[in-house]
């Protein structure tokens, strides 16, 4: 898919995807889904498919499992809630990015080498809070047995 103006919605029985805009484009293939310059709301229900988005903005609700989400998001940002299974969250935020964050790994580790979060990974369970800039969105990461990156884009 490529340049799609208006609201799409995609089903099939290990994936349901649903979008506002696409100004970019989007592959699909059975394990894995690519896309750039997304405009949310973006929701995502799928499993075992590695997730990489670039450019996205917008609100975004993402659940996977058995595979790694990777996420480059862009002004403005909006409220995000990913939860994977058995898999990676590799997040990349806008270096001047106003945000909450309440990040938990069972099981994995929270690395965070350019934000300055209250960073826990002494227990079974990670966990990364903070506030940046004056506040706005909630990020909420959560992770089972995978680590959670959030760093800066470059």
């Amino acid at each position: 898919m490529a340049h799609i103006a208006k609201q799409v919605h995609f089903s099939t029985p290990r994936t349901d995807l649903q979008l506002a805009r696409l100004d970019g484009e989007l592959t699909m293939e059975m394990d894995s889904l690519h896309a750039n310059t997304i405009t949310g709301p973006f929701r995502l229900e799928t499993s075992s498919k590695s997730v990489h988005l670039e450019d996205l903005s917008g609100d975004v609700h993402i659940n996977d499992k058995n595979a790694p989400i990777e996420l480059q998001a862009k002004a403005p940002l909006g409220n995000m809630d990913v939860t994977t299974l058995r898999g990676e969250i590799d997040l990349s935020l806008p270096p001047n990015a106003s945000f909450q964050l309440d990040a938990q790994s069972m099981g994995g580790e929270i690395q965070s080498p350019d934000f300055k979060v209250n960073v826990d990974n002494s227990g079974r369970t990670a966990t990364a809070t903070g506030t940046f800039g004056k506040g706005g969105p909630m990020i909420r990461l959560r992770a089972d047995h995978g680590t959670i990156q959030i760093k800066k884009n470059e």
